[in-house]
């Protein structure tokens, strides 16, 4: 990564806010309460972890809540696995929401198309092949096999594991955030179901239908690298 300073978005008078992308591609989101010349961290979790529809995980190495103002970056750096060079106060954003803040940030940081790419077969509908298939790579690295189908005027997720591990019994584990089964059949709905459920941020669809890719291949089509 290149030399960076810290941004912290003032919030109020003594409260800040950012969103840190790690050395090792993870997401966070932090919020600092300034007390005189003491910082405290008041949240501090991933944004690339969901349960129940709520951010649960909280960095392990994160054990200084409390701190001088100067050795911020120290603690950054050590707990949550980010150097930075110096810090900037942005009093931008402020009238934003939590839910709109880290929304902003992650659009910031994500500028530039991040495509996925499907193999599809079968008759179009909407510009879309009646059967696609994807092998990918989410934000936390899992590699996981992808099959849609059109049927019935839905749209149905016909298989979906993770294949870079050996479960007990040889069996295929399916993500535990995937909820959806039957949805609509447009390029949005599958952008929604695999950017939310499946824990990765892409910005558009590819479809390629001429044979040139090889889905029996385990190498993934697209995603995140280390």
């Amino acid at each position: 990564m290149k030399r960076q300073c810290l941004q912290l978005y003032l919030l109020n008078n003594n409260t800040f806010r950012t969103v840190i992308k790690t050395k090792h591609g993870r997401i966070l989101y932090l919020e600092i309460n300034q007390q005189a010349n003491t910082m405290i961290i008041k949240q501090c979790y991933y944004l690339d972890r969901i349960r129940g529809g709520e951010y649960y995980a909280v960095p392990k190495k994160l054990v200084t809540r409390s701190f001088n103002y100067s050795k911020m970056l120290h603690v950054i750096a050590a707990e949550l696995d980010r150097k930075y060079y110096g810090i900037d106060i942005v009093d931008s954003l402020s009238k934003l929401s939590i839910e709109e803040f880290i929304r902003n940030m992650i659009q910031n940081m994500n500028r530039g198309y991040k495509f996925l790419i499907f193999i599809g077969e079968g008759r179009l509908i909407g510009g879309i092949p009646a059967i696609i298939r994807t092998r990918f790579k989410n934000r936390i690295h899992r590699s996981i096999y992808l099959e849609m189908r059109y049927q019935n005027g839905k749209g149905v997720i016909s298989d979906c594991h993770y294949y870079d591990r050996y479960y007990k019994e040889h069996s295929k584990v399916v993500p535990g955030a995937l909820s959806s089964v039957h949805f609509e059949y447009s390029r949005q709905a599958i952008m929604n179901i695999i950017n939310n459920e499946l824990n990765t941020a892409f910005t558009d669809i590819i479809f390629v239908t001429d044979g040139s890719l090889n889905i029996d291949n385990s190498f993934p089509l697209c995603g995140y690298t280390m």
